[in-house]
């Protein structure tokens, strides 16, 4: 069954993202040469969501390997799980390979820690800066 969404709300797409389904996106959906690759980004972390339950998303890379113009589905796959987190990886894959992948960690809720880093010093509102202005021999085309 291939699921099409076209002039849906983002969220309705988002809600329907799973690794069960085939889809396909409406031009309204596309950027200049394909699906809009933000958006299959946010439906593979959607897919992802689903497999690690419970936990927060920490950190999510895409790669966005080849323009997706038609019908696809979503893959995910479990890269390991531990008591606190989970690793993931997913694919949008079209015509048998992989148009746009993604890996994700997801944690459990953090603990609340009490910061380790210096407090910044104070530094007066960028109105009271001077202006920079770049040396030309620095970078040429600057002049």
């Amino acid at each position: 069954m291939t699921t099409t969404f076209d002039a849906e709300p983002i969220a309705q797409v988002l809600s329907g993202a799973s690794s069960t389904n085939r889809f396909s996106l409406g031009r309204s959906l596309w950027t200049f040469s394909g699906a809009h690759g933000g958006l299959v980004l946010a439906m593979l972390t959607a897919a992802m969501r689903q497999r690690a339950p419970g936990r927060q998303l920490r950190q999510v890379t895409g790669q966005f390997r080849r323009p997706l113009r038609s019908e696809f589905e979503l893959e995910v796959v479990d890269d390991g799980v531990g008591k606190t987190v989970t690793w993931l990886s997913a694919h949008a894959k079209a015509k048998g390979g992989a148009a746009v992948s993604a890996n994700a960690v997801f944690a459990q809720h953090a603990l609340e820690l009490a910061p380790f880093a210096p407090q910044m010093p104070p530094a007066p509102p960028p109105s009271e800066c001077p202006v920079f202005t770049v040396p030309e021999d620095f970078v040429p085309f600057s002049r």
